[in-house]
């Protein structure tokens, strides 16, 4: 009994061996096959946050040139049309409660069936500015006033309509204000999108952030206005260098209610051809066993 069961055991283990070797095979994959194609990465979107400010000066050297320092019309009056002229001083810029104010004093003389008169004026535009979707600074929620000083008017007199006149084409050349910020944004929008080349040996690699959109925080009124951007960036590694793409131009802008400033994670994937990462992958290992360069080793 003892014999014969010791004779089986043999045979059993050599069945199941073979049965294993049969039904398994080898347990590494296959090599992938050989592709022409470039290499694909797949990043997570990223935001890199900028701040851009104007100062009170420039925008008050905008506000100058926009508003013209004088001009001329005519205004109904009883049977016929009366003649108006008017000057103004340079505009003063200030801010209170989230607005800008334009204060300006203009010199009207208006002509009345008998004779002329000089009325002095103070006019004071509240408003608010805005970034549009275009990176221009516009001005909304316009408030008008237009006040005297010249006791010679009352309410009924018919020089109101004159001066009315003329705070309301002063009113509409504020509307048409805009301050480009585009060309800021834009020197910022081309530097982070230029991918720049590396070499790894034989092979090479580019490093890429692709912009696809722009968001913009709340605007901050500071002896100034300042803004946050955040321009969110697909980051990638592509070996090879991937296939250029057409120039992107700057997307519209996105406003948005608020932006986290400060130390931001970019997370950078590496997409790379199988004989390009062979060529790169052998530069670091070298009999099996990682290489460090002795170019970049530390001193200490």
């Amino acid at each position: 009994m003892r014999l014969a069961f010791l004779a089986v055991v043999p045979v059993a283990a050599l069945s199941l061996l073979g049965c294993g070797t049969a039904r398994f095979g080898a347990v590494y994959p296959a090599r992938p096959p050989a592709s022409a194609a470039g290499p694909l990465a797949d990043p997570a979107p990223a935001r890199l946050v900028a701040h851009i400010s104007v100062t009170a000066t420039a925008l008050a050297s905008a506000l100058e040139e926009a508003v013209p320092a004088k001009g001329e019309g005519t205004f109904r009056l009883l049977a016929g049309d009366r003649k108006y002229t008017w000057e103004r001083t340079p505009v003063a810029l200030s801010f209170s409660q989230g607005r800008i104010v334009l204060d300006t004093r203009v010199t009207a003389k208006v002509d009345l069936p008998v004779s002329s008169v000089v009325v002095p004026m103070e006019l004071r535009v509240f408003a608010e500015p805005v970034v549009s979707t275009e990176y221009a600074v516009r001005i909304q929620s316009r408030e008008v006033k237009v006040t005297s000083s010249d006791r010679r008017l009352t309410v009924a007199d018919s020089t109101i309509v004159a001066l009315d006149t003329i705070g309301k084409e002063i009113e509409g050349r504020v509307k048409e204000f805009r301050y480009d910020l585009r060309p800021l944004v834009a020197t910022a929008h081309d530097r982070v999108k230029l991918p720049f080349e590396f070499p790894l040996g034989d092979a090479k690699g580019c490093a890429e952030l692709r912009v696809l959109g722009v968001e913009a925080g709340p605007t901050i009124l500071a002896d100034g206005m300042e803004k946050d951007l955040a321009l969110i960036v697909a980051p990638q590694v592509t070996l090879p260098c991937a296939s250029a793409k057409d120039s992107a131009e700057l997307p519209p802008l996105a406003n948005v209610a608020t932006l986290v400033p400060g130390p931001f994670t970019v997370t950078v994937p590496i997409a790379a051809r199988y004989d390009e990462l062979t060529k790169a992958m052998s530069m670091t290992f070298e009999g099996g066993k990682y290489f460090f360069s002795k170019e970049y080793r530390s001193s200490t």
